[in-house]
Protein backbone atom coordinates (compact mmCIF):
# COMPACT_ATOMS: atom_id res chain seq x y z
CA UNK A 1 0.00 0.00 0.00
CA UNK A 2 1.53 3.47 -1.25
CA UNK A 3 1.82 6.66 1.16
CA UNK A 4 -0.82 7.81 0.23
CA UNK A 5 -3.64 5.02 0.72
CA UNK A 6 -2.28 4.17 4.09
CA UNK A 7 -3.00 8.21 5.40
CA UNK A 8 -6.56 7.83 4.03
CA UNK A 9 -7.34 4.54 5.52
CA UNK A 10 -5.88 5.95 8.87
CA UNK A 11 -8.20 8.83 8.22
CA UNK A 12 -11.25 6.55 7.61
CA UNK A 13 -10.90 4.95 10.31
CA UNK A 14 -9.99 7.64 12.97
CA UNK A 15 -13.02 9.12 11.62
CA UNK A 16 -15.05 6.30 11.65
CA UNK A 17 -18.25 7.82 10.66
CA UNK A 18 -17.10 7.13 6.75
CA UNK A 19 -14.36 8.50 4.54
CA UNK A 20 -14.47 10.80 2.48
CA UNK A 21 -11.97 10.45 -0.80
CA UNK A 22 -10.53 12.80 -2.91
CA UNK A 23 -8.60 13.56 -5.73
CA UNK A 24 -5.39 13.51 -3.97
CA UNK A 25 -5.80 9.75 -2.79
CA UNK A 26 -5.22 8.65 -6.75
CA UNK A 27 -2.22 7.55 -7.84
CA UNK A 28 -1.60 8.66 -11.46
CA UNK A 29 -0.44 6.01 -14.20
CA UNK A 30 2.10 6.97 -17.04
CA UNK A 31 1.53 5.91 -20.46
CA UNK A 32 4.98 3.91 -19.74
CA UNK A 33 4.09 2.76 -16.73
CA UNK A 34 0.28 1.46 -18.22
CA UNK A 35 1.57 -0.40 -20.69
CA UNK A 36 4.42 -2.28 -18.78
CA UNK A 37 1.82 -3.09 -16.15
CA UNK A 38 -0.27 -4.37 -19.47
CA UNK A 39 2.73 -6.35 -20.62
CA UNK A 40 3.22 -7.98 -17.32
CA UNK A 41 -0.36 -9.53 -17.60
CA UNK A 42 0.46 -11.57 -20.30
CA UNK A 43 3.01 -13.58 -18.00
CA UNK A 44 0.82 -13.19 -14.70
CA UNK A 45 -2.84 -12.40 -15.02
CA UNK A 46 -3.20 -11.62 -11.15
CA UNK A 47 -0.56 -8.28 -12.38
CA UNK A 48 -3.46 -5.84 -13.30
CA UNK A 49 -7.26 -5.71 -13.70
CA UNK A 50 -7.86 -2.49 -16.28
CA UNK A 51 -11.07 -1.56 -15.48
CA UNK A 52 -12.99 0.84 -18.53
CA UNK A 53 -16.13 2.35 -16.97
CA UNK A 54 -17.31 3.58 -20.46
CA UNK A 55 -20.83 2.36 -21.34
CA UNK A 56 -21.15 -1.24 -22.97
CA UNK A 57 -21.73 0.15 -26.85
CA UNK A 58 -18.20 2.34 -26.30
CA UNK A 59 -16.55 -0.09 -24.70
CA UNK A 60 -16.95 -3.19 -27.08
CA UNK A 61 -15.95 -0.68 -30.31
CA UNK A 62 -12.94 -0.81 -28.53
CA UNK A 63 -10.65 -1.23 -25.04
CA UNK A 64 -7.21 -1.57 -23.90
CA UNK A 65 -6.31 -5.62 -23.99
CA UNK A 66 -7.76 -7.27 -21.19
CA UNK A 67 -9.91 -4.79 -19.47
CA UNK A 68 -12.93 -5.35 -17.76
CA UNK A 69 -15.81 -3.08 -18.47
CA UNK A 70 -17.17 -2.16 -15.14
CA UNK A 71 -19.38 0.69 -14.58
CA UNK A 72 -19.92 2.79 -12.00
CA UNK A 73 -22.94 1.07 -10.68
CA UNK A 74 -20.68 -2.00 -10.10
CA UNK A 75 -19.17 -1.05 -7.05
CA UNK A 76 -21.87 -1.15 -4.61
CA UNK A 77 -19.95 -0.02 -0.76
CA UNK A 78 -22.62 -1.96 0.65
CA UNK A 79 -21.48 -5.42 -0.58
CA UNK A 80 -17.81 -4.78 -0.07
CA UNK A 81 -14.75 -6.06 -2.40
CA UNK A 82 -15.79 -8.33 -4.71
CA UNK A 83 -13.28 -11.47 -4.75
CA UNK A 84 -12.70 -11.27 -8.64
CA UNK A 85 -11.63 -8.26 -8.09
CA UNK A 86 -9.94 -8.08 -4.96
CA UNK A 87 -7.31 -11.11 -6.55
CA UNK A 88 -5.52 -8.56 -8.80
CA UNK A 89 -2.09 -7.06 -7.50
CA UNK A 90 -3.24 -4.14 -9.14
CA UNK A 91 -6.25 -2.23 -10.43
CA UNK A 92 -6.03 0.48 -13.15
CA UNK A 93 -9.20 3.15 -14.11
CA UNK A 94 -8.97 4.49 -17.54
CA UNK A 95 -11.27 6.33 -19.59
CA UNK A 96 -12.02 7.29 -22.97
CA UNK A 97 -9.70 10.41 -22.44
CA UNK A 98 -8.12 13.09 -20.29
CA UNK A 99 -11.33 14.43 -19.31
CA UNK A 100 -13.63 11.72 -18.38
CA UNK A 101 -15.01 12.29 -14.90
CA UNK A 102 -16.00 8.58 -14.83
CA UNK A 103 -12.38 7.64 -14.16
CA UNK A 104 -11.91 9.40 -10.68
CA UNK A 105 -15.43 8.48 -9.85
CA UNK A 106 -14.71 5.27 -9.98
CA UNK A 107 -11.32 5.44 -8.65
CA UNK A 108 -12.58 6.69 -5.72
CA UNK A 109 -15.61 4.15 -5.26
CA UNK A 110 -13.09 1.63 -4.82
CA UNK A 111 -10.66 3.37 -2.29
CA UNK A 112 -13.96 3.96 -0.69
CA UNK A 113 -14.75 0.33 -1.03
CA UNK A 114 -11.53 -0.71 0.68
CA UNK A 115 -9.29 -1.89 -2.53
CA UNK A 116 -5.89 -0.37 -1.65
CA UNK A 117 -3.89 -0.68 -4.79
CA UNK A 118 -6.23 1.44 -7.50
CA UNK A 119 -4.53 3.62 -10.03
CA UNK A 120 -6.01 5.87 -12.13
CA UNK A 121 -4.10 6.31 -16.32
CA UNK A 122 -5.49 9.65 -17.33
CA UNK A 123 -4.22 9.62 -20.68
CA UNK A 124 -7.05 6.93 -21.05
CA UNK A 125 -7.62 4.88 -24.26
CA UNK A 126 -7.43 8.14 -26.36
CA UNK A 127 -3.77 8.32 -25.61
CA UNK A 128 -3.24 4.49 -25.52
CA UNK A 129 -4.78 4.48 -29.39
CA UNK A 130 -2.76 7.95 -30.10
CA UNK A 131 0.69 6.25 -29.16
CA UNK A 132 0.25 3.29 -31.77
CA UNK A 133 -0.62 1.05 -28.80
CA UNK A 134 -2.98 -2.31 -29.59
CA UNK A 135 -6.53 -2.12 -28.81
CA UNK A 136 -9.40 -5.19 -29.18
CA UNK A 137 -12.96 -4.96 -29.52
CA UNK A 138 -15.53 -6.93 -27.76
CA UNK A 139 -16.91 -7.79 -24.50
CA UNK A 140 -13.39 -7.96 -22.89
CA UNK A 141 -12.81 -9.82 -19.45
CA UNK A 142 -14.92 -11.59 -17.60
CA UNK A 143 -14.65 -11.58 -13.72
CA UNK A 144 -15.34 -14.56 -12.07
CA UNK A 145 -18.12 -14.48 -10.00
CA UNK A 146 -17.81 -14.15 -6.14
CA UNK A 147 -19.32 -17.34 -5.71
CA UNK A 148 -16.50 -19.54 -7.17
CA UNK A 149 -14.02 -20.24 -5.19
CA UNK A 150 -9.96 -19.15 -6.23
CA UNK A 151 -7.72 -21.92 -7.45
CA UNK A 152 -6.44 -23.69 -4.30
CA UNK A 153 -8.92 -21.86 -1.61
CA UNK A 154 -10.45 -24.44 0.31
CA UNK A 155 -14.42 -23.87 0.77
Amino acid sequence: MNLRASLALMGCVALLGGCEVSDLNLEPLSLEQAVDLQKQTSHDPRAALFIDPRDALAFESGHIPGAANLTLVRFDGEQGKNPGIARFNELVVYGANPGDPSVPAVGKRLIAIGYTRVRVFPGGLSAWSESGLPTETGAGRTLPSPEQPRRGSAR
